[in-house]
């Protein structure tokens, strides 16, 4: 079975974005010096899944796909076309495409973007097997929860922890 890792960065409070979907606040965090071990992370995918507001934040950037030479998925009912020949829209049945995905022999990790939504509809079926969660210290008050209410319960185990001069901390948990 080829894993699935949730990679997102949080704030303290637990959202992953402003109530209006805004990441600007990790601009603060952006350094030439050190990349969150996002590199060695995204070396080790070659396919992305994202919920359909992620896929569309990601457009709003206004650059080029940042995703080149990656699969990417896309789970959403609402967008009925991709932008690029590596985007495929799943509109229906999200949870067996995933579970196809996940037991496909070949290939390397799969990264699960975001968001929130897709986030818990993956928990609650115990389909995802490891989330790094690169947690910054501010406090935003409000927004998009990293993980909406509800989620099903599962239990995790911390595998490494690690500090960043930044004062943002990367914890690694595997599904126990």
């Amino acid at each position: 079975m080829r894993p699935l890792k949730l990679y997102i960065a949080t704030s303290l409070d637990g959202y992953i974005a402003t109530a209006d979907g805004s990441v600007e606040w990790l601009d603060a965090y952006q350094s030439d010096e050190e990349d969150y071990g996002y590199h060695r992370f995204y070396d080790s995918v070659d396919t992305l899944l994202m919920g359909g507001n992620t896929y569309r934040a990601i457009l709003g950037f206004g650059c080029d796909w940042p995703y080149a030479g990656k699969q990417t998925w896309v789970l959403s009912r609402s967008i009925q076309a991709a932008t690029s020949g590596q985007v495929g829209i799943i509109s229906r049945d999200a949870l067996t495409f995933v579970r196809q995905l996940k037991s496909l022999e070949t290939g390397k990790d799969i990264w699960l973007v975001g968001g929130g939504e897709i986030i818990s509809l993956l928990l609650a079926e115990n389909l995802i097997d490891e989330m790094l969660l690169c947690i910054f210290p501010v406090m935003l008050g409000n927004g998009i929860p990293l993980f909406p209410p509800s989620p099903a319960l599962s239990k995790w185990r911390l595998e490494e922890q690690r500090s960043f001069p930044s004062g943002a901390t990367m914890l690694t948990y595997k599904l126990s």
